[in-house]
């Protein structure tokens, strides 16, 4: 009694858990890569981020994530905030239809990435998320790795066909995901992000409030 809550630390896999987890319950976890797999035996980065944040919990500077990777984006950033929210896209499609979830009631940075999908799927994802009005009040969008989809100037066209017209910042190239390098990231807290034409940078936690820090440690 009096221990508060567990720390939930899921794949992407289970994106759905962390959506309903957060909205019904208010409570925030972390999103990383799959421990028995050789994402995390065969990547030290990946394992030692994992346990990292097993360990010692949300530090008070946050996650942060860089990308050099400014492919797509045609909108300069420089203090976007909002709260750390997305996960699988597949996953975040059914749930937009399942639950008929129609965008988040505050600011929200999103989170997104895929596996093991086809171009023309993740084209159509994108158009149900879209249609679903899952992308109200998202003030911008970090993207993931996309593991035996396509190559990375496909992926960068189908968003941009799909996701311009929200005339909002999009960064690539980040490693939370599928990817060898998974990094272990928390979902529901306070993120900023900024985008130059030498990348990106996603801050995820920084100075975390104390409700926030409760939940995720």
């Amino acid at each position: 009694a009096g221990a508060g809550p567990t720390p939930f630390f899921v794949p992407a896999d289970s994106t759905a858990l962390h959506g309903g987890r957060l909205e019904t319950c208010g409570r925030r976890g972390w999103v990383g890569p799959m421990p028995a797999t050789t994402a995390v035996r065969g990547a030290a980065g990946a394992r030692d981020g994992l346990r990292r944040a097993m360990d010692r919990g949300l530090p008070p500077h946050g996650i942060r994530l860089v990308s050099t990777d400014a492919q797509g984006s045609d909108h300069h950033a420089h203090g976007v905030r909002g709260v750390i929210r997305g996960g699988n896209l597949s996953l975040l499609a059914q749930g937009c239809a399942g639950q008929g979830r129609h965008g988040f009631d505050e600011p929200t940075i999103a989170l997104i990435e895929e596996v093991h999908e086809p171009a023309y799927h993740i084209d159509g994802l994108l158009q149900e998320l879209l249609r679903g009005g899952w992308f109200r009040n998202v003030r911008a969008i970090a993207l993931g790795s996309w593991l035996d989809c396509a190559d990375t100037e496909t992926i960068a066209n189908i968003v941009e066909d799909n996701l311009h017209g929200l005339g909002i910042p999009i960064a690539y190239g980040f490693d939370f995901g599928h990817g060898p390098q998974a990094s272990t990231v928390p979902l529901g807290v306070r993120g900023r992000l900024d985008i130059d034409d030498g990348g990106a940078t996603l801050e995820c936690g920084a100075s975390p409030t104390n409700k926030e820090r409760k939940d995720i440690d």
